[in-house]
């Protein structure tokens, strides 16, 4: 392998950070009738607050109350598709971003219906099976979008997002103005909207760094249409509706007798399918290789598509004070086939040096003869990164690889414009093994507190013993607040200890927030409801980041584990073909049966990954872009970190001066809390400062010292 070092400032000064882009923006303002419209130039400013996801093009409609506007990315037919698109007979005008897989499907459907296409963008696929089948287009759709459609006949605006949430859409409903945008910034700039807190889901994001909860955004006045909804206006009344819901399970565990031959197979090739299908583009398509399990599977299934040259991205958090770039390619000429039979020499080779995800991510590009960049990422660099990316989005972080993942974008766009990542996997095929596994301790809590109590032999009290010594007393509590002991920044006794009584009583002492994470796992199993928990909230997070900062960096990013088609074989698996907790450790806390080797998450994918790759890349610990953010916090970041939330209002706020010095007394233990009031702090001084963009020359010079 040969390998070439790029410098920052080569790629840098020619991508137009700001400027450049493609990820496509939609914006709508209906008004009042009789009421006078948003001027134009003002409307105009919204919507270039999204130039970034969309520079290609530009466009804009008005009718009476009403303005549409659009930027637009063209991955295909790019010499079409210009927004707002209007349907033949006049009546229905749409704007829409995302990308529709399955559109030669729905197209030889409208065709039955004499229906003629004129282009090959799906735009005109969207709309047409609008005219055709009303609201029921959207349930027909396998892709990823967000779209507002008027009709002019009946004057109802209708907006609709895709069933997992791999495209956003915001709203605000103010004084009769409905104002719908991909972007809160977006909607924020209108000058009827507050910018206001919702202390609420500012509890929310310090326990988990969700940035919503349901609805609920960090601003009183915005809200986001939940994944699967549909809004619709009409008369200025608003109505909301769920077309979709795909977390629960059309057939009862394993109603189909699979075996685990059969399901393996058939998850095999649906993830083929999934990846073919959003192959589908008029501009070059590559690859997120992270090294994990997720993403050298998406490699293979890349590769075996025959797309040709094909580049692959890696990055990772630099111990080292100066930031670096790398691209190796392979001198074959071919891709390495994964050949059983010298399976044995491929893993014995690999074992002679340390498998981290970085040599992985590098074996695995050399394998599939792939163009692949390594990069890093310096400590300064990222915190300066973490700033822009606050003042750019107007919203915290949502995950501390969040400006890895906006450096990695950057730089992609200089070599494709469409990139896979592997978000959705970990979640539909319970790849968390760190939290899921823990509602079997929770089920079996559950049900050892049902039996008589003189019927406890010593080994249920040894059991009884373990779990209150790990979680704590949890015989009353909810599924809820058990799934918060475990997967919080902070637990619940912590937390209320840390918060001020003013702010516990404007949280309303975090109800809502319990009251909603109950409602989402209501009559399931500690096992299930963490995982249906995880599958809505933590992956509509997860994509809500990558949309994030793939949109900045002007690249489109495209997600095959939220394949509809996969996500419904993967929903009717039995558990045991997901998350595997083998026999033996019947009456054992699952941090033990996990020491013995007795638990397995993602089973299903690792034994399809064994047929394709070494096994010794699919059974290792996760790791997804590492980068030592808590080491930075501890060390180099430290003084100017104690300052910057030291002097903040909002922090101030929330916490006694007492509570708030423990806090900060105490980074390696409340770390993940201490990197969501970074958040909090930075977003808040932004917020309170007006600085809504940085310039290019700032990001630059980061880069480029």
């Amino acid at each position: 392998m040969r390998a070439m070092m790029i410098k920052w400032d080569t790629w840098m000064m020619s991508s137009e950070l700001v400027q450049g882009g493609f990820m496509c923006g939609i914006l709508g303002v209906s008004s009042p009738a009789g009421s006078e419209s948003l001027p134009k130039p003002a409307f105009l400013r919204m919507r270039d607050t999204m130039t970034s996801r969309g520079p290609d093009a530009e466009g804009y409609y008005a009718h009476e109350n009403l303005q549409l506007g659009h930027r637009r990315l063209s991955i295909r037919d790019p010499a079409h598709g210009h927004q707002p698109w209007f349907s033949p007979s006049g009546r229905f005008v749409l704007i829409y971003n995302g990308e529709i897989y399955n559109d030669q499907e729905l197209r030889a459907e409208l065709r039955q219906h004499q229906y003629h296409f004129k282009t090959r963008c799906d735009t005109e696929t969207l709309l047409a099976g609008y005219e055709v089948w009303g609201a029921e287009v959207f349930s027909k759709i396998n892709g990823m979008f967000a779209c507002l459609i008027y009709d002019h006949l009946t004057k109802e605006l209708v907006m609709a997002r895709d069933p997992v949430g791999v495209k956003p859409l915001f709203y605000a409903y103010k004084q009769g103005t409905l104002v719908v945008a991909s972007t809160v910034k977006s909607v924020m700039a209108h000058p009827l909207i507050s910018q206001d807190y919702d202390w609420i889901a500012i509890s929310h994001y310090l326990s988990t760094f969700r940035l919503t909860l349901g609805e609920r955004t960090l601003y009183q006045d915005i809200k986001q249409l939940k994944p699967g909804w549909m809004l619709t206006c009409k008369n200025q009344q608003l109505q909301l509706q769920q077309y979709s819901s795909l977390f629960t399970p059309h057939a009862r565990p394993n109603e189909f007798n699979l075996t685990l031959d059969d399901a393996r197979q058939q998850v095999d090739a649906a993830m083929s399918q999934a990846v073919k299908s959003q192959l589908q583009s008029d501009v070059q398509v590559g690859l997120f290789l992270s090294g994990g399990l997720d993403s050298t599977l998406l490699a293979h299934y890349h590769r075996q598509a025959g797309t040709g040259p094909i580049h692959s991205f890696f990055v990772q958090g630099a111990q080292n004070a100066t930031a670096t770039s790398k691209v190796i390619k392979s001198p074959s000429g071919k891709f390495h086939r994964f050949d059983n039979a010298n399976h044995q020499r491929t893993v014995s080779d690999l074992e002679s040096t340390q498998l981290d995800d970085q040599r992985v991510a590098e074996l695995c590009a050399s394998r599939h003869d792939f163009t692949h960049h390594d990069l890093q990422l310096a400590g300064q660099d990222y915190l300066q990164l973490w700033k822009h990316l606050i003042a750019q989005t107007g919203l915290p972080l949502a995950t501390p690889s969040d400006p890895l993942i906006y450096l990695m974008s950057l730089h992609a766009r200089q070599h494709v414009g469409v990139v896979l990542g592997g978000e959705g996997a970990d979640e539909f095929f319970f790849g968390y093994q760190a939290i899921q596994p823990k509602g079997h301790d929770y089920d079996l809590l559950k049900l050892l507190c049902t039996h008589d109590p003189a019927a406890e032999n010593e080994v249920t009290k040894s059991f009884l013993r373990m779990f209150q010594n790990q979680y704590g007393d949890q015989a009353e509590q909810s599924l809820a607040s058990f799934y918060f002991q475990i997967a919080g920044t902070l637990s619940p006794a912590q937390k209320s200890a840390l918060l001020s009584p003013e702010f516990k009583k404007l949280t309303k002492d975090d109800l809502p927030i319990r009251e909603y994470y109950e409602s989402i796992m209501a009559g399931q199993s500690g096992m299930m409801g963490i995982g249906k928990l995880l599958q809505q909230m933590n992956l509509e997070s997860l994509l809500g980041r990558l949309d994030s900062n793939t949109m900045l960096a002007g690249i489109e990013a495209r997600v095959p584990y939220t394949d509809l088609h996969l996500i419904q074989l993967a929903a009717n698996l039995p558990l045991n073909f997901k998350l595997a907790i083998k026999a033996g450790g019947t009456h054992e806390l699952s941090s033990k049966l996990e020491e013995r080797g007795l638990i397995e998450s993602k089973r299903i994918l690792r034994s399809i990954a064994d047929l394709h790759q070494p096994a010794s890349w699919n059974h290792r610990p996760k790791g997804s872009f590492p980068t030592p953010v808590f080491a930075w916090l501890e060390n180099s970041w430290w003084p100017e970190v104690q300052q910057l939330l030291l002097g903040n209002r909002l922090l101030k706020e929330m916490f006694s001066a007492q509570h708030f010095h423990h806090i900060l007394n105490s980074p390696t233990t409340l770390g993940p809390a201490i990197w969501a009031l970074i958040n909090l702090a930075i977003w808040d001084e932004i917020h309170a400062n007006q600085e809504s963009m940085l310039h290019v020359d700032l990001v630059e010079s980061i880069i480029m010292s």
